[in-house]
C-alpha cells in the first residue's frame, strides 16, 4: 500500500524521535520540511529540533500548491507552533501562489476550518511578525476587539452594509454581512454592537455563484448559493449564538438557497442542520433549539 506521506512525516506527527533518527539521513528536503511543519503544528518541539539537525528549513515550502512550513501551525491555530517557527526565521509575509490564488500565513489562518479561542493570540503573533494588517472591521472581528470594531465602523460606516469579500467560513461567508461573520465565530458582544448599529438579525447574505462543480458544504452534498440568514452560521463552535439570535427576533423559518442534485432548493436552518446531522450526528443541541423555536 502506498503511503500519502513518507515515514518521517508520520514519525514527526507522533513525536517519534527514534524513527526520525532512522529516517532523517535519507529524507529529501521536501519530506523534512513537511515533517518539521507537522511536528511544529502539533507542538512536538523536540522532534522539530531533531528535524532541523537533518536539514529541515523553517523558512522553506511545505508544498508549492499549499504554502510554507508555517502554514500548518496557522491552520491548526497553534500559537506555540507559530512562535517556534518564527523564532527560527519563518517569514509571516511570504506569499504563495496556490491553485486558489495567492495566500500568506495570516490569510491561511483565516481560512482554517478549525475554531479556537487561541485564534486571537495566533493573529497577534503574526501581526507582530509583520503580517499585513488591513485594520478594518473584518479584522477587528477576527481579533475579537469591540474597540477596534467601533473605530473601524466610525471610520468606514459603509462596511455595515458592504458584502464581505472573503472566501472562508464553515458556511461560506462570501457576500454575507459582518453579523454573519460575528455569529460564525461565536462573538455575541460583537454581534450585539452590529445589531445596535442597525444590522437586522434576519439580514440575508447575498447570492453566491455556484454550479454542480462548486465545493459543497462539508459533510453534505449541498452547494451553497447564499441568501442565508446569520442563523445558518450558528452551529458547532458557535451554537450558543442560536439562542442569542432567536432572543433578538431571528426567524427560524427563513430559508437559504442551495443546489442539490443539479436543482435549486430552499432550506431553513433546521433543515440544513438536519442534513449535516444525518451524516455526522453532531448537531442535536442545535436541532433541539431550532425545533423549540419553530
Amino acid at each position: 500500500m502506498t503511503e500519502d506521506y513518507p515515514p518521517i512525516f508520520y514519525a514527526a506527527a507522533a513525536g517519534d524521535l527514534e524513527r526520525i533518527r532512522e529516517e532523517g539521513p535519507h529524507a529529501d528536503p521536501t519530506d523534512l520540511n513537511q515533517a518539521l511543519a507537522e511536528a511544529a503544528s502539533l507542538s512536538h518541539f523536540e522532534a522539530a529540533d531533531l528535524l532541523l539537525e537533518f536539514g529541515a528549513d523553517p523558512k522553506g515550502l511545505y508544498d508549492e500548491n499549499y504554502g510554507t512550513v508555517l502554514f500548518p501551525s496557522c491552520e491548526l491555530l497553534n500559537p506555540e507552533g507559530i512562535e517556534f517557527l518564527l523564532k527560527l526565521g519563518a517569514d509571516a509575509t511570504t506569499v504563495v501562489t496556490r491553485f486558489d490564488g495567492p495566500r500568506d500565513a495570516l490569510t491561511h489562518l483565516l481560512h482554517s476550518p478549525h475554531r479556537s479561542p487561541l485564534k486571537v493570540r495566533c493573529i497577534s503573533i503574526l501581526l507582530r511578525a509583520q503580517a499585513a494588517d488591513p485594520d478594518d472591521a473584518v479584522m477587528a472581528i477576527h481579533r475579537e476587539s469591540l474597540p477596534r470594531l467601533k473605530a473601524a465602523l466610525d471610520k468606514d460606516p459603509e462596511a455595515m452594509t458592504r458584502p464581505l469579500e472573503v472566501d472562508y467560513g464553515l458556511y461560506p461567508l462570501r457576500n454575507a454581512t459582518l453579523l454573519h461573520l460575528a455569529v460564525e465565530y461565536n462573538l455575541p458582544n460583537i454581534a450585539q454592537e452590529l445589531i445596535d448599529r442597525g444590522l437586522d438579525v434576519n439580514t440575508p447574505a447575498g447570492e453566491i455563484p455556484g454550479t454542480v462543480d462548486t465545493e459543497p458544504i462539508w459533510p453534505t452534498t449541498l452547494v451553497p448559493l447564499g441568501k442565508q440568514s446569520p442563523l445558518f452560521h450558528a452551529r458547532g463552535y458557535a451554537k450558543e449564538m442560536l439562542a442569542f439570535l432567536l432572543e433578538r427576533g431571528a426567524n427560524p423559518k427563513q430559508k437559504g438557497e442551495f443546489l442539490k442534485n443539479g436543482k435549486i432548493i430552499q432550506l431553513t436552518p433546521q433543515e440544513f442542520f438536519q442534513a449535516i446531522d444525518d451524516i455526522e450526528c453532531n448537531l442535536l443541541e442545535e436541532l433541539l433549539t431550532l425545533r423549540a423555536a419553530d
